[in-house]
């Protein structure tokens, strides 16, 4: 399933927000996880708002990388943070994934022939030919 770029946007701002509310409380207690709060939503900021840039330039690879690391430094008062960067992580490859291949029949080739293609044939002619010739 491909994820869209507003999900992954959603996805980023909520981890701003938890950060943010984690950083709240951890500065209030003086914890030393406070600056880690901070950066871990700064971070999520950033790349919410310049999301095209970072998927753009073919760097999304980076991006998720980014993510997944931020993921690992986790700990103790952090850990409520750690399932949604990996999410992001996941998300980003799959908005940058390319769309499977459409297949094309040769039956949806003759559903709308070009006006110099067959000009004088009829769909059960162009049909004949095919299974005639083998093509």
């Amino acid at each position: 399933m491909r994820t869209t770029r507003s999900h992954l946007i959603a996805l980023l701002r909520t981890i701003a927000q938890q950060a943010g509310r984690l950083a709240d409380e951890l500065g209030r207690s003086e914890d030393w996880q406070y600056p880690s709060a901070v950066a871990i939503r700064a971070h999520a900021l950033e790349y919410e708002h310049n999301l095209s840039t970072y998927l753009g330039r073919g760097s999304a690879q980076a991006l998720a990388s980014r993510l997944d690391r931020q993921a690992a430094l986790c700990t103790r008062r952090l850990v409520p943070l750690k399932p949604l960067l990996h999410q992001a992580a996941v998300e980003t490859l799959r908005v940058t994934s390319p769309a499977p291949p459409r297949r094309v029949f040769a039956i949806d080739r003759l559903s709308s022939p070009g006006p110099a293609r067959w000009p004088h044939a009829s769909r059960a002619d162009v049909l004949r030919l095919i299974f005639r010739t083998g093509t």
